[in-house]
């Protein structure tokens, strides 16, 4: 995922350009975990650098800052600083950032179920956390595809046709 303006030009299909913006595998649970964050002092839920990195091993600081820098331009979280010393800085969804809370939940979903586990440690399933629980959308992705696979499968191969002849 690069950080370059998006256009509508840019995509011809919906699917591609969501996943374009949050499709990386850290962009996907820095999302996670903020939809999972305790409310901070304000009462607001929100994520500080550090508690990024203690929740997903592996992630550097430096990739952490540039997805960060990436969902903020996008408008999926805002970056908020304290005057304070040392700074504070603090990370929450905006509104359009809850507006993939469903599809988290589908993917939390999903997971469960093909996992087969019966204890989850997901961050999702923590008491405080803001998703929906998995029950919260009971088989809500496959029933909403069912309801409009006729429309769908056109547009879906539009979508590939069109993939393919911009890759070309």
């Amino acid at each position: 995922m690069d950080s370059r303006s998006y256009s509508s030009s840019d995509f011809k299909c919906p699917i591609q350009f969501t996943l374009d913006l949050i499709g990386s595998k850290w962009a996907i649970l820095i999302l996670r975990e903020l939809f999972a964050s305790a409310p901070n002092q304000n009462g607001r839920p929100a994520r500080r650098t550090h508690e990024f990195l203690d929740a997903l091993p592996g992630l550097s600081t430096k990739t952490l800052m540039a997805r960060l820098r990436e969902l903020e331009e996008h408008g999926l979280i805002e970056r908020t600083v304290y005057a304070e010393i040392p700074p504070r800085v603090e990370y929450r969804l905006t509104d359009k950032g809850r507006e993939i809370q469903p599809v988290m939940a589908a993917l939390h979903q999903v997971g469960m179920r093909w996992l087969q586990q019966g204890v989850c440690e997901c961050p999702l399933d923590m008491p405080h956390q803001e998703a929906p629980q998995p029950d919260a959308l009971p088989n809500a992705l496959p029933d909403a595809l069912t309801a409009i696979a006729p429309n769908t499968q056109p547009h879906l191969a539009a979508c590939s046709s069109s993939r393919v002849e911009s890759q070309v």
